[in-house]
C-alpha cells in the first residue's frame, strides 16, 4: 500500500523556509488571491499522478508540492487523493474482508443491536460490528459457523429475523437515481430489496468507495507562471497566519 508523507517545512526562494502546519490557514487567502487573478485551473488527477510527480510536471521541481497541498486542502495525501486501482482494492479489502451483512426483517426488529455484542441463532455465533437501524442492516465479523435466512438471532440487547445475506463489500450502501438523487429507502426500496424482489437504484458499498475515491480526482493548480508570484504573496502574507513565528523565516 502507498504511503506519502507531508513534509515539516515547505522551501520557499531564496532558502526561506516555512512550517508546513501553518499553510493550511493560509489556505483560503491564497486561494481567493489567485482565483482573482484567473491564475487558478482545474486538473483531473491521472493514474500514477502523485503530488511530488504533479509539482515536477508542472514546476519543474517536487519542491512546489505544498502548492498542491494547500489550493486543496490536502491534509493527508493518503486519504485525500485518489488511490490507485491497487492501493484502491487494498483498501476495500482491508476495510470489508470477512465480513457479511444480515439484511432483517423489519418487523421482527426488536431494539437495537449493539456494536461488539455477540449475536447468535443459536448455532453459529458472530461479533457485531456495526448496526445501521435505518437499513435494518447488522453487520457482523469473526462469523464462526453459517447464518441462513430466515435464522432468527439474538444478542444482548435484540432480536430480529434474517432475510437477506450479503457480502459486506456488495451490500447495500443506499440507494440512488442515474442523476445521483437520494433516494428514501422506505419508499419501497429497502423493502423490495430486502425481500430479494428487486435492487433497482442499489448503491453498493464499493460502487460507493469508487464514487469517492474518484470525486477526489477533480483539483486545483496555479498556472506554472504565478509559481513565484505565489511564493512571494505567501511571504508578504505571512504575518496573516495567527501560529506563525516570523522570526523563523528570517536566516
Amino acid at each position: 500500500m502507498l504511503t506519502y508523507y507531508i513534509p515539516y517545512t515547505i522551501s520557499l526562494f531564496d532558502g526561506k523556509t516555512l512550517p508546513y502546519k501553518d499553510i493550511f490557514s493560509f489556505r483560503n487567502i491564497l486561494y481567493n488571491f489567485f482565483q482573482q487573478e484567473n491564475a487558478v485551473l482545474s486538473y483531473n488527477i491521472k493514474t500514477g499522478d502523485t503530488p511530488a510527480s504533479l509539482s515536477y510536471f508542472l514546476y519543474g521541481s517536487e519542491k512546489y508540492e505544498w502548492l498542491i497541498y494547500c489550493l486543496n486542502n490536502i491534509v493527508n495525501p493518503y486519504y485525500d487523493w485518489p488511490l490507485s486501482e491497487n492501493d484502491f482494492y487494498d483498501m476495500i479489502e482491508e476495510k470489508y474482508l470477512n465480513k457479511q451483512d444480515l439484511f432483517l426483517k423489519l418487523d421482527t426488529i426488536q431494539d437495537n443491536f449493539v456494536k461488539g455484542e455477540i449475536v447468535t441463532n443459536g448455532n453459529a455465533t458472530a461479533e457485531i460490528y456495526e448496526w445501521d437501524r435505518n437499513l435494518a442492516k447488522l453487520t457482523i465479523k469473526n462469523v464462526q459457523r453459517k447464518f441462513n435466512s430466515l435464522d432468527t438471532i439474538t444478542s444482548n440487547s435484540a432480536s430480529a429475523t434474517i432475510s437477506r445475506i450479503v457480502r459486506t463489500e456488495d451490500s447495500l450502501h443506499h440507494f440512488q437515481t442515474e442523476s445521483g438523487v437520494y433516494l428514501d429507502p422506505y419508499l419501497g426500496y429497502l423493502q423490495a430489496y430486502i425481500s430479494g424482489i428487486d435492487s433497482t437504484y442499489v448503491i453498493t458499498n464499493k460502487q460507493f468507495e469508487e464514487s469517492v475515491n474518484n470525486g477526489k480526482r477533480k483539483i486545483y493548480i496555479l498556472k506554472p507562471e504565478f509559481v513565484k508570484d505565489a511564493e512571494i504573496f505567501l511571504v508578504n502574507n505571512i504575518s496573516k497566519i495567527a501560529s506563525f513565528d516570523v522570526e523563523s523565516l528570517i536566516e
